[in-house]
């Protein structure tokens, strides 16, 4: 008995928590999903519509930045803790046109990833947004469907408050002069990495003094 009431004592903070994260994801989310521009799916997901260069209407869709899958990863008592949010562009027409199926109209794609960082008293230390790929398919290129990826993944950095977004350098052969003129024309900046050809970043915030860490930290 007494080992059994010595676990619901601990499990109880762990559930406080993550019902605070789940409200502060929550938060989060509902100030992006409340713009106009965007529209919200019944199953957690979210987009919004835009025209390319061509006047193509693009449905993009972002899945897997919801309150609950967010709170989960926030409440964890890992040093190192990872989500991963999914970016999709498609032609708006040839998607809803019948037959519809998965992926049907696809323009392009991002995957990117939230990491959190933690000290070994629990407290967060770091949060950073890994961009994992970004490839818009070679018919839709040069259309703009491109940055606006980048800009909505930039925009979820933002939303839960990441110091930077970052990702390996690895253009296709053939491509690296372009690739890197349109990551510098989007403000990104390039450092030595675990890529071949380095990284990409760019800063989203400036990191906090330690005196903000420290505040923080004892208001915790």
């Amino acid at each position: 008995m007494p080992h059994q009431f010595e676990q619901i004592e601990k499990e109880i903070p762990s559930d406080a928590t993550r019902s605070e994260a789940s409200l502060e994801a929550e938060r989060r989310i509902q100030q992006t999903s409340d713009l106009p521009r965007y529209h919200q799916n019944g199953d957690g997901s979210y987009q919004r519509q835009f025209s390319d260069r061509q006047g193509r209407d693009v449905t993009l869709r972002v899945d897997g930045n919801d309150a609950q899958s967010l709170a989960m990863v926030e409440s964890e008592n890992r040093l190192h803790s990872q989500h991963g949010i999914r970016i999709r562009a498609a032609d708006t027409v040839e998607a809803n046109a019948p037959p519809v199926y998965h992926g049907k109209g696809e323009m392009g794609r991002a995957n990117v990833t939230l990491e959190i960082d933690r000290a070994a008293n629990g407290v967060e230390t770091d949060r950073r947004l890994r961009l994992n790929d970004l490839q818009v398919n070679e018919n839709f290129r040069n259309g703009g469907v491109g940055r606006e990826m980048l800009n909505e993944a930039e925009t979820i950095g933002r939303q839960h408050k990441a110091r930077e977004i970052y990702g390996n350098f690895e253009p296709d052969p053939g491509q690296e002069a372009q690739v890197r003129s349109f990551y510098q024309g989007c403000g990104y900046q390039f450092r030595p990495g675990s890529g071949r050809n380095g990284e990409v970043y760019k800063t989203l915030r400036q990191p906090e003094s330690d005196g903000a860490a420290l505040r923080r930290a004892v208001s915790r």
